[in-house]
C-alpha cells in the first residue's frame, strides 16, 4: 500500500500543484482585472471631472451669451430710441427751417414794401419840395409884383400930388 499511497500522494501533490498554478493564474488575472478596474475608475473620475469642467465652461458660456444677448438687445433699444429722437429732432428742425423760410419770405416782402414805401415817401418829399419851391417862387413873384405895383402906385400918387 505504500505504493498506492505514494501514488496517491503524488497524484494529489500534482493536483495541489495544478490547483496552486490555477490559483496563481486566477489571482494574477484577478489582480490584472482589479488594476484595469482601478485604471478605468481613475479614467472615469478624470472624465467626470473633465465633464464637470466642460459643463461649468458651457454654463459660463451660456451665461455670457445670455448677458451678451441682453447687452445687444439693450443697445438695439437705445439705438432705436436714438433714431426716433433723431427723426423727431430732424422733423422739428425741418419745421423750424420752414417757419424761418416763411418768416424770411415775409420779411423780404416787407422789406420790398418798405423800400417801395420809402421810395414813394422820397418821391412825395421831392414833390412837396418842388411844390414848396414852386410856391416859394410864386410867392416871390407875387411879392415882386406887389412891390412893383406898390411902387407904381406910389409913383402914380406922387405924380398926382405933383
Amino acid at each position: 500500500m505504500d505504493d498506492y499511497h505514494e501514488m496517491e500522494l503524488s497524484r494529489r501533490s500534482i493536483q495541489i500543484s495544478d490547483l496552486r498554478d490555477d490559483l496563481l493564474f486566477h489571482r494574477d488575472r484577478h489582480q490584472e482585472a482589479e488594476d484595469r478596474t482601478a485604471q478605468l475608475e481613475r479614467q472615469m473620475a478624470k472624465q467626470k471631472a473633465e465633464m464637470a469642467i466642460r459643463k461649468a465652461a458651457a454654463q459660463e458660456m451660456e451665461a455670457q451669451a445670455a448677458a451678451d444677448q441682453a447687452f445687444c438687445l439693450e443697445n438695439q433699444r437705445l439705438i432705436q430710441e436714438d433714431e426716433e429722437a433723431a427723426e423727431a429732432e430732424t422733423t422739428r428742425l425741418r419745421e423750424a427751417v420752414a417757419k424761418a423760410s416763411e418768416l424770411l419770405q415775409k420779411a423780404q416782402v416787407q422789406a420790398v414794401e418798405a423800400e417801395k414805401a420809402a421810395e414813394a415817401a422820397k418821391e412825395q418829399a421831392k414833390a412837396r419840395a418842388e411844390e414848396h419851391a414852386h410856391h416859394a417862387l410864386q410867392r416871390g413873384a407875387l411879392e415882386a409884383a406887389i412891390a412893383t405895383a406898390t411902387e407904381e402906385m406910389e409913383k402914380v400918387q406922387d405924380d398926382e400930388s405933383t
